[in-house]
């Protein structure tokens, strides 16, 4: 029985520290929030326009194809 109160006591607090925004360094940002996907698109976009970006693969030049 000592140890359902714990559990319990353990539940209780990582709820209330993922509800107050505590954890987000750990676990992320909340389900609530979207990514901003056009925001990702444009640095993609600029990396691959970038004409000194080399990182000596051939991934930006298999894109742009």
């Amino acid at each position: 029985l000592p140890v359902i109160g714990a559990l319990l006591g353990v539940a209780g607090g990582v709820y209330y520290a993922k509800e107050q925004g505590m954890l987000d360094g750990i676990l992320g940002p909340s389900a609530s929030s979207k990514p901003d996907y056009d925001a990702v698109r444009k640095a993609i976009a600029d990396l691959l326009e970038a004409e000194d970006y080399d990182d000596g693969s051939y991934g930006p030049l298999l894109v742009r194809l």
